[in-house]
């Protein structure tokens, strides 16, 4: 039976854009503060107040366009779509039905067997988010259901592909290059776990070599690769079931549930008609002017196949570390500014701390990036003096942990620790301390036990409390044990 059929896939991904306000409105755009605190006449769509469209939003709207190579339609329009529900105060919302942005663009994928092919995007359009429900969280009484309307406006861009996708791999390479996109072109945060990126999922099956689609069933409010890639998987097996025993598909949207890991149906797919739009009448149509175009294109944040490229070709990182240090552009500009600070000499040694220590650090402290006590030029510096061996490596990663631990900045950490000691008479006391206290270990050396050279050096270590350089310690010790 797994043979017999080809997946067919689209996705629609609904991002909201990182605006300082929302889409048409003056309140912030933050919903991470108290229930119903960033909300005004507009955005709840009180009688009299009327929708001016936020220049920000276009602008980010615009990015995403452009990286995506779709044609801009340098006029388009806002349409009301209908629909009734608790979070949709004004009982519609604002959206492009008819006059979207941005038409047939592109994004380039890694297929199965690891080639790359290309996934028509039939449009992006703008939009306003809804508010939002709570129904199972603690504070809610039993059998009731909250609303929260601060994400209400705020201002969403959707992203509608072609179904160009074969594969649950492919989808899951749709969605991280997407991912990447969105974060690098600094229009969303791109944090699923707060619902900035929703995905709704369109799959169908069709007997191999048959050009017509099978009948499409959409799966909604989807918040994350794991549960898309489920998600898909269960509706796979569903439609296959159904299709074996001879009864044909319905056109439907399903929801599906993460503890069973299946899907159910929701409701009857809805037709245009259903939510009866009709062009936005308070909000004029949106003239893109070439300056404006041109402006955008030219201010543009890189993408991260050119920030990796940059690494590469400039700074001599390999392609993995590049790979790692563009991850999210956070830490991408984090290492840019660290490199500025430190300079161009500093590019290896500083992406090798970041790799190896500050990001297992962090991941230890369950820190970010963007929210690292230690800023890009501390860790410039840092690196800098264990360069140039004014404070041991040991040394410089004791008190990278214990300021990321949040025990002190970390200049006053490296001030109390002191530079790291060169000067052959303090190194050789510490050694002869060390050999005096452990005469047993000295014989077992000079009988042939060379390997405990690392002892003698640890212990060395201790005494100086990480300020001695290992391998200079450790010429002194072979020379001494020799003796």
């Amino acid at each position: 039976m797994n043979s017999e059929y080809e997946v067919v896939v689209g996705l629609e991904i609904h991002t909201e854009l990182c605006t300082r306000r929302k889409a048409f409105c003056g309140c912030p755009n933050n919903f991470r503060v108290p229930p119903n605190t960033n909300i005004c006449p507009t955005c709840l769509g009180l009688p009299g107040a009327l929708p001016v469209l936020n220049p920000e939003m276009l602008e980010f709207a615009l990015r995403a366009c452009l990286a995506l190579h779709t044609r801009i339609n340098q006029r388009c329009h806002f349409d009301r779509k209908h629909y009734f529900y608790p979070d949709l105060p004004k009982a519609y919302q604002i959206s492009q039905k008819y006059r979207q942005i941005g038409v047939e663009g592109f994004i380039t994928i890694e297929t199965d067997d690891g080639s790359e092919k290309q996934v028509r995007i039939s449009d992006v359009h703008m939009e306003e988010d809804t508010g939002t429900l709570a129904h199972a969280e603690a504070y809610v009484r039993k059998g009731t259901s909250t609303v929260n309307y601060n994400r209400c406006g705020v201002p969403l861009l959707e992203i509608v592909s072609h179904p160009d996708m074969r594969s649950i791999a492919e989808v899951s390479s749709y969605m991280h290059r997407m991912r990447d996109l969105l974060d690098f072109l600094a229009v969303s945060d791109c944090r699923m776990e707060e619902g900035s990126i929703r995905y709704e999922a369109s799959v169908s099956l069709r007997p191999f070599g048959q050009e017509e689609y099978g009948t499409r069933v959409e799966i909604k409010n989807l918040g994350s690769f794991r549960s898309v890639e489920q998600a898909l998987e269960a509706e796979i097996h569903r439609q296959k079931r159904i299709l074996a025993s001879g009864t044909p598909l319905r056109q439907e949207t399903v929801l599906f549930d993460e503890n069973l890991k299946e899907t159910r149906p929701m409701r009857s797919k809805e037709s245009s008609s259903d939510y009866r739009y009709f062009p936005e009448p308070d909000l004029p149509p949106i003239v893109i002017s070439d300056e404006l175009l041109n402006e955008v294109k030219r201010t543009m944040p890189p993408l991260r196949d050119t920030v990796m490229k940059t690494m590469i070709e400039d700074h001599s990182l390999t392609p993995y570390a590049a790979e790692v240090l563009t991850a999210s552009r956070a830490l991408a500009d984090y290492y840019r500014d660290a490199i500025r600070a430190g300079g161009k000499e500093m590019a290896v040694p500083v992406a090798n701390w970041l790799q190896n220590t500050v990001l297992g650090f962090l991941n230890e402290t369950g820190v970010e990036i963007a929210a690292c006590p230690v800023s890009a030029q501390e860790l410039a510096d840092l690196v800098r003096k264990v360069e140039e061996k004014k404070i041991t490596a040991n040394a410089a990663k004791t008190c990278m942990r214990e300021s990321l631990s949040g025990k002190g900045p970390l200049k006053d950490l490296l001030e109390s620790q002191g530079e790291a000691v060169s000067d052959d008479t303090q190194l050789m006391q510490w050694v002869g301390d060390v050999m005096a206290e452990n005469p047993d270990k000295v014989e077992a050396y000079r009988g042939g036990r060379t390997n405990l050279i690392q002892f003698f050096v640890g212990q060395v270590m201790r005494l100086s409390k990480g300020r001695a350089q290992a391998q200079k310690v450790k010429e002194l010790l072979e020379r001494e044990l020799g003796g």
